[in-house]
């Protein structure tokens, strides 16, 4: 049972990672609709290209991406589980698919949130300055670093830019 949860663990921060992915990807796109207008405002008006920083986070209100993003997750995740019910797949591996999905979002938004931070708790961590530096080259061009703070899959799918600072 520990290597499942193991393998459950691993396949769902891979295979997470692109559903993240994908749904930020989908965000970009006019003919993804309120999802596209709604993280708009979150490049353009809250943190464009020259106002990447804040003093604190500048939510945007109606506007804000996070609900969603959920909404997209949960329409691409239900076949998924529906799946998985239909073919058995014991209770405990499902729950611990939820249960690390959330636990995932919840911190790469928290990271996000974070990114756009001056003064933030975590700039003393050299990692974090590269994420945000490699954010930073996201909002300049929205078709670059689409994983906020995971990169494999802009890896895979050639959509990573390096900055700079990895050069060091």
């Amino acid at each position: 049972m520990m290597i499942q949860f193991l393998l459950t663990t691993i396949l769902v921060y891979f295979f997470g990672g692109f559903i993240g992915y994908a749904v930020h990807w989908m965000f970009h796109q006019p003919w993804s609709g309120v999802f596209y207008k709604v993280h708009k405002t979150h490049h353009e008006v809250k943190y464009p290209s020259g106002s990447f920083l804040s003093d604190e986070y500048r939510s945007a209100g109606k506007d804000n991406t996070s609900p969603y993003f959920i909404l997209a997750v949960i329409i691409l995740l239900l076949p998924f589980f529906i799946m998985l019910q239909l073919f058995s797949i014991p209770t405990w591996i499902i729950v611990t698919i939820i249960v690390e999905s959330v636990v995932i979002g919840f911190i790469t938004n928290y990271m996000h949130d974070s990114l756009h931070i001056r003064g933030h708790f975590f700039e003393k961590f050299r990692i974090f300055r590269k994420w945000r530096i490699s954010h930073r080259i996201h909002h300049a061009n929205v078709r670059y670093n689409l994983g906020i703070i995971s990169f494999e899959w802009d890896y895979i799918l050639k959509s990573w830019r390096r900055p700079n600072i990895y050069k060091n």
